[in-house]
Parts: C-alpha cells; sequence; structure tokens
C-alpha cells in the first residue's frame, strides 16, 4: 500500500521499509532489564516523533531511544520522558 512499515528487532534495532530497507540501530543497554512496555514505547516514540515532522528513520531512532529507557525500569510498566530520550540521543 506504499506506506512505511517499521519492524522491532530487540537488541538489534529496528528496521524501517519504505520501498527500502533502513536499519536503524539499537541503543546499547547493560543490567537488568524487563521488556513490558518496549514496544508500546518505541511505537508512541515513534509516532510523536513522525506528527513533529521525523523523517521514518528519525522516528525509528526515536522510537529505539525510547525502548532503550523502557527496559531498564524493573518491574514496572516503565514510561520514557522526552527529556530523557533528548538527552540519550545528544550523546550520539
Amino acid at each position: 500500500n506504499a506506506k512505511p512499515v517499521f519492524v522491532t528487532l530487540g537488541e538489534q534495532g529496528s528496521i524501517v521499509f519504505d520501498g527500502y530497507p533502513h536499519k536503524i540501530p539499537a541503543f546499547r543497554v547493560e543490567g537488568p532489564l524487563d521488556i513490558v512496555g518496549a514496544g508500546d514505547a518505541y511505537n508512541a516514540a515513534a509516532v510523536f516523533a513522525l506528527t513533529k515532522g521525523a523523517s521514518f528513520e528519525e522516528a525509528a531512532l526515536i522510537g529505539n531511544a525510547a525502548s532503550s529507557i523502557v527496559i531498564k525500569q524493573i518491574k514496572v510498566t516503565g514510561t520514557a520522558k522526552l527529556s530523557d530520550i533528548i538527552v540519550l540521543l545528544e550523546g550520539l
């Protein structure tokens, strides 16, 4: 249908297909992890980024950043604040 497809790959990041595959790297995360909410965080952050004019690849990177923040929050439904995402992205 000529629409982009976003596919999350866990520790391997994500891929965006917009006619061509674009591999988007994951953020390195160490220590105990809890993946509950990671996909929701990715989707919310990527969609938010798209509404602000981000490209598909930029949105996927922001989604990866959000999910990497959420999975470090053990035994809670994690959240990723915009300020935390920005700090993580500034470290690139």
